[in-house]
């Protein structure tokens, strides 16, 4: 049995330029790189990734640098999504929601995900979701299931990157 640590998923894909040759990249600085994601949540959906392998905001490697270099790539993408984004009713989002929780893939990056305005679709969505529970305006859903991700996915793709590029 091997004791050398397995390179991380984020690492590899990094290293082998993945995000720019399957057209999820969006922009980069000198620390970060802000992609799609490729299970979107909502259309616009990013993921801001640290270049450099640190596993979560609490690690002690993590330099000032680094951090401000981060929060400032999440700044400037949630702007451009505010911005820029619209859903299919032609509606920007009204918040953007940022996670980072660095469970699933221990290398630290930030979900971005659009919350775009509360519309009578998404209360029908609900009644059937939660039959009998009162559905407050501005709950919003995320995709239930791998073919609608997979369908916002190959339909937004190229929508997004349009939108997104020269943030």
């Amino acid at each position: 049995m091997s004791t050398e640590k397995k390179e991380c998923e984020f690492c590899k894909l990094l290293k082998n330029n993945y995000f720019k040759k399957e057209n999820r990249f969006i922009t980069e600085n000198k620390s970060c790189i802000a992609v799609l994601d490729h299970n979107p949540q909502r259309k616009g959906h990013v993921l801001v990734i640290l270049k450099n392998h640190k596993k979560d905001l609490s690690d002690k490697d993590l330099s000032n640098e680094e951090l401000k270099s981060f929060i400032g790539m999440i700044h400037k993408m949630c702007k451009c999504l505010k911005g820029r984004m619209r859903d299919e009713n032609q509606k920007s989002p009204d918040k953007i929601y940022v996670s980072s929780l660095c469970d699933g893939t221990k290398h630290l990056h930030a979900h971005l995900v659009p919350r775009y305005p509360y519309t009578t679709e998404d209360k029908e969505f609900y009644k059937k979701l939660y039959p009998g529970k009162k559905i407050q305006p501005g709950f919003w859903y995320l995709c239930l299931g791998e073919n609608k991700c997979k369908n916002l996915r190959d339909r937004d793709k190229k929508y997004c990157i349009e939108k997104m590029k020269d943030c």
